[in-house]
């Protein structure tokens, strides 16, 4: 067998073999039991609790826009209230 063959041959191969191969297995489902006894998560030691965050942009054709965010943030401590006292919000002037 020439080389040029065998060059071909083994470039086919490397081609071929990787996809064939899967990268990953896939993940199996938990079963039924196991998935619904999972206890809900403690967060009352967290000293602030973010229970929803909600963004809504809304782009004009001239080139404005609006962006409205809603959220609930829960504060539970003191230490809650100097992370999530001073609410920052960006504002341009030239508008």
């Amino acid at each position: 067998m020439s080389p040029l063959p065998r060059v071909v041959l083994v470039l086919c191969l490397l081609v071929v073999v990787p996809v064939s191969i899967p990268a990953q297995n896939p993940e199996k489902p938990l079963p039924a039991s196991k998935a619904n006894t999972a206890a809900p998560a403690d967060f009352s030691q967290e000293p602030v609790v973010v229970e929803y965050i909600q963004e809504f942009m809304r782009y004009e054709n001239d080139g404005s826009g609006t962006r409205e965010l809603k959220s609930r943030i829960r504060v539970q401590t003191n230490a809650g209230l100097t992370a999530a006292g001073q609410l920052v919000f960006q504002y341009n002037a030239l508008d």
